[in-house]
C-alpha cells in the first residue's frame, strides 16, 4: 500500500459514453479553463452531458469531471484547486509510461504505470508527474469538491 495512488473498485465507464481517443484530442479546449489554451503539456476538454451525469451517479457527488490530456515534457508539479484526482485512463501514452511521484527535494519516491480503463484516485497536493510518454495521454478526472486524501468513498 503507497500514500500516492489507489486503484478503485468503481465500474468502468460505459463504452458508449466515451469518445474516441482522437476526438477528444481534437476538440477545442475547455472554455473558462485556468489552464491557458496554448499550454502544451497538459490542456482540458469538456464532456458530455451524459458522461458527467454518470459521474456524478457513481461517485453520488455533484463533482466536476472533465477530460485532461497530459503531454511528454509535463514539469514536475502540485496540482492548483484540488488536493486528489479521480483519474480514468483512456489511453497511457505509450509503453512504460508512468505516474511519479518526489519529495520536496524532487527525488522520486513512487513510481507506477496506471493500466487504462481502471478507476485510481491519485493524491495531487504533493510533487508529481508523468513519465517517459511516447503519444498523448488521455483521462477521464473526476473532481470531488470536498473530498480529503483518506475520507471513505460511498461508490
Amino acid at each position: 500500500m503507497n500514500n500516492y495512488l489507489v486503484y478503485l473498485d468503481i465500474p468502468p465507464v460505459p463504452e458508449n459514453l466515451l469518445e474516441p481517443v482522437e476526438t477528444i484530442i481534437n476538440k477545442p479546449p475547455k472554455p473558462h479553463s485556468n489552464i491557458p489554451s496554448d499550454y502544451y503539456f497538459f490542456q482540458t476538454r469538456l464532456i458530455s452531458d451524459q458522461l458527467l451525469q454518470w459521474v456524478r451517479d457513481t461517485f453520488k457527488s455533484n463533482c466536476y469531471a472533465q477530460y485532461q490530456i497530459v503531454r511528454n515534457g509535463v514539469p514536475i508539479h502540485r496540482d492548483v484547486g484540488r488536493n486528489v484526482a479521480f483519474n480514468y485512463l483512456l489511453d497511457t501514452g505509450g509503453h512504460n509510461v508512468a505516474t511519479c511521484i518526489y519529495n520536496d527535494t524532487r527525488e522520486l519516491v513512487f513510481s507506477e504505470c496506471v493500466p487504462v480503463k481502471t478507476w485510481h484516485r491519485l493524491k495531487t497536493d504533493v510533487l508529481h508527474n508523468v513519465c517517459n510518454i511516447q503519444t498523448d495521454r488521455v483521462a477521464l478526472s473526476a473532481h470531488l469538491l470536498d473530498y480529503k486524501w483518506n475520507d471513505p468513498l460511498t461508490v
